[in-house]
């Protein structure tokens, strides 16, 4: 059994997936030596990460949030794997289980480290960090649900308002999937669901436009997709 830590991003990912995810690692050969959960555990949605994190040993980290809609647990989720790598040199593996594409830095440094890293999260993870991993498992594949942006419906323009940067991007993923065609989904198509003016933009391809990293554009089409 090769020893690894465990970071999980509660604010990213379904609690009923974790014990699947700890199962799985056993049979994948990993030995769960290190388990933190980062997260503003204060929040009433986060709740049900208690009985998960307590069965299988986790150490809660907090990580509060100074200011509305702005979490803080990547940011210590990343200074947690980089004291790890540092200061224990017995860890052969990291797995990360959220689907922030912050975390892309995050994962290349630890394997320019010769570390190996395992990831876990959901489809609307992009590719750029999905390939960073040496593996990484989609949890909607193995029958667990998402959670949408915050349970949020996607009926009306309203559903997109007073986001966070990040549930704003995972909501659009979300509506790009719905409408897709072989990937693409029109422009007017999001705009039923998404206020851009909201947001600071007269047009919704204006919003893709200042978004690259995150979409792509086909601009003589007016079709956009996820990356």
């Amino acid at each position: 059994m090769q020893p690894c830590a465990v970071l999980v991003d509660v604010e990213n990912v379904p609690h009923r997936s974790l014990e699947w995810i700890m199962h799985n690692l056993d049979s994948m050969g990993y030995l769960a030596i290190l388990r933190r959960a980062y997260g503003d555990f204060r929040k009433p949605n986060l709740q049900p990460w208690n009985e998960p994190l307590t069965k299988f040993s986790f150490e809660k980290v907090s990580a509060p949030s100074y200011v509305p809609k702005k979490g803080t647990s990547d940011m210590a989720m990343i200074i947690g794997a980089m004291d790890m790598l540092y200061n224990r040199s017995n860890i052969k593996c990291f797995v990360l289980v959220t689907s922030d594409s912050d975390f892309t830095p995050l994962v290349r440094r630890l394997k320019q480290s010769g570390k190996k890293v395992v990831g876990f999260g959901g489809w609307h993870t992009t590719l750029a960090l999905v390939n960073e991993y040496k593996k990484f498992v989609y949890i909607e594949d193995l029958g667990f649900s998402m959670p949408t942006i915050l349970e949020y419906t996607m009926s009306t323009k309203e559903t997109s308002k007073n986001l966070s940067k990040r549930q704003l991007i995972q909501f659009l993923r979300r509506v790009i999937r719905e409408h897709s065609d072989q990937g693409w989904a029109s422009l007017s198509a999001i705009g039923q669901h998404f206020d851009c003016k909201h947001y600071g933009h007269s047009k919704v391809s204006k919003y893709f436009d200042n978004n690259w990293v995150h979409f792509q554009m086909d601009t003589s089409r007016q079709y956009v997709r996820n990356l």
